[in-house]
């Protein structure tokens, strides 16, 4: 049987808007340049304040994808977990968490 691996990657709610200076993706477009008037615009619709996660957040978020991974009978072979190029950058800290995955054989 063969294996399967996904690269499974996310950022947390309002950290990496649409119009955003770091590039960014619209659905059925794909990759898109700045646009720092939809960047702000969106900005202002958010209803909550953008989710910024502590070293403790993080570490949590990284155990419970590890527990989902075991309950599914995935195998994960890697993991990295990562702050922005630019933290100082719309004052955001954005975690990505990476995943290769492969179901247990």
């Amino acid at each position: 049987m063969d294996s399967w691996t996904y690269y499974i990657t996310w950022n947390t709610y309002g950290t990496w808007l649409p119009g955003d200076a770091r590039g960014w993706r619209k659905r059925g477009c794909g990759q898109q340049t700045p646009r720092p008037l939809l960047e702000n615009w969106c900005s202002e619709q958010m209803r909550f304040d953008p989710v910024l996660l502590s070293e403790r957040d993080r570490a949590t978020v990284e155990a419970a994808c590890h527990a989902h991974c075991l309950i599914r009978g995935w195998t994960v072979l890697s993991v990295k977990r990562r702050r922005s190029a630019d933290d100082d950058l719309n004052n955001c800290l954005l975690l990505l968490a990476t995943f290769a995955i492969s179901p247990a054989l």
